[in-house]
Formats: C-alpha cells, sequence, structure tokens
C-alpha cells in the first residue's frame, strides 16, 4: 500500500512536496531440512555398500 501524504518543508522532499510511505506486509515461513553432501567414505563401508557416492546429496 503506498499513500501519499502532505508534508512539512523538510530537507528531503523539498523539491517533491509530499511524502510517500510504503507498508509492506510479508509474512514468511522457513524449514529447514538436513542435508549432507558425500566428500569421501571408506572402502567397504555401508556407505559403499548402498551405491552412494562421491559428491552424492543425502536430504
Amino acid at each position: 500500500m503506498v499513500t501519499n501524504k502532505k508534508a512539512s518543508k523538510d530537507i528531503y522532499n523539498s523539491e517533491l512536496g509530499s511524502t510517500y510511505a510504503v507498508n509492506l506486509t510479508t509474512n514468511y515461513s522457513y524449514k529447514f531440512t538436513p542435508s549432507f553432501l558425500i566428500k569421501r567414505f571408506l572402502k567397504n563401508s555401508p556407505a559403499e555398500k548402498v551405491g552412494l557416492l562421491k559428491s552424492d546429496i543425502i536430504l
């Protein structure tokens, strides 16, 4: 919503003669889920046995 209000002379609006008020209504919701990036794993480890590869991301 943008509203125009009559303004008294000030240093910011001396040329414009008015001020503008901007009201923003925002509603954010964040949901973070853990993830893991495979950088390395041991030979014959459970990760290798299930088929994970280097640079895989586990969500």
